[in-house]
């Protein structure tokens, strides 16, 4: 493949998703054109740099759901930071336990009623700011189908994909990616100014959630079957691993929702630029 072939690969509406060498098959077509050959499934993909006033107008505002949603991750990052400490405090009580130390009934109680105040507190945070991201993220999806006409989904799926089996362990990572790699590619054409993509932080962010979800998963079974001291302390030994995990996922969903939204305001800007009309000469 030439350089001048992979060039037009990179406007197809059928290119490989982020960037990709000229060895490489396209990720739709399966079609790799030798040196010369035109590539029979090419159709130009429609990236405007500006959108007409209808379009603006069917913009719909998403600042202030990313500013909700960023605080009430870092709202979750703190009850996590929270959790793992008191899981350390219940880890050596039941050592002491274990080891037939002294433990009186009032520290059990206060360990109990400890932990199921927090519980109660992430979990309000926790379905407070997962409620928040997906109405951000489904914004942000539904913004994007308006400017580019193109979206690989629905935007019922940026809010659907997170609630279906098997679909949920990617669907809302293919989205995210899309979001910012088509928003970076809009900002680009926008400003005549190379944006970096995010592809990294993303790629981290989801690897976490994942995580996060079978620890969980594991938790749960652990929990059903626990019967032993062993069992509770491998149980909260667990439990601070996941609050501990929990810590760089929120920070980086923090800063990936931030990155994103900084793009989309500066999309924002440049759509809302007029554009300079030339001085008429008068004869």
């Amino acid at each position: 493949m030439t350089n001048e072939q992979l060039e037009q690969c990179k406007t197809c509406l059928h290119r490989k998703k982020g960037t990709f060498e000229a060895d490489e098959i396209c990720s739709i077509t399966d079609f790799t054109p030798t040196d010369g050959e035109a590539c029979p499934k090419y159709v130009l993909k429609p990236v405007p740099a500006l959108l007409s006033t209808n379009k603006l107008e069917a913009l719909k505002p998403n600042a202030n759901r990313a500013k909700y949603v960023m605080i009430a991750i870092l709202v979750v990052m703190f009850l996590d930071l929270i959790t793992a400490i008191s899981e350390y405090f219940q880890y050596n009580l039941l050592l002491d336990l274990k080891d037939g130390i002294y433990v009186s009934d009032e520290m059990i109680t206060n360990n109990d009623l400890r932990k199921q105040v927090i519980a109660i507190f992430y979990t309000i945070a926790f379905i407070t700011s997962a409620v928040f991201f997906i109405m951000w993220f489904r914004r942000a999806y539904y913004n994007l189908s308006i400017r580019t006409e193109n979206t690989y989904y629905g935007e019922g799926w940026a809010a659907g994909s997170w609630f279906l089996p098997i679909i949920s362990l990617f669907r809302p990572y293919q989205i995210m990616k899309e979001l910012d790699e088509d928003t970076s590619e809009l900002l680009s054409k926008a400003t005549k100014q190379e944006v970096d993509t995010n592809s990294f932080i993303i790629g981290t962010w989801w690897t976490l959630w994942i995580l996060i979800n079978y620890f969980g998963q594991t938790l749960i079974k652990r929990l059903l079957q626990g019967e032993s001291i062993n069992d509770f302390i491998n149980l909260t030994v667990l439990d601070m691993v996941n609050s501990c995990l929990g810590i760089p996922l929120a920070l980086i969903t923090y800063f990936m929702i931030k990155n994103y939204a900084n793009k989309e305001a500066a999309l924002v800007t440049e759509e809302n630029r007029k554009p300079e009309t030339p001085t008429e000469t008068a004869f």
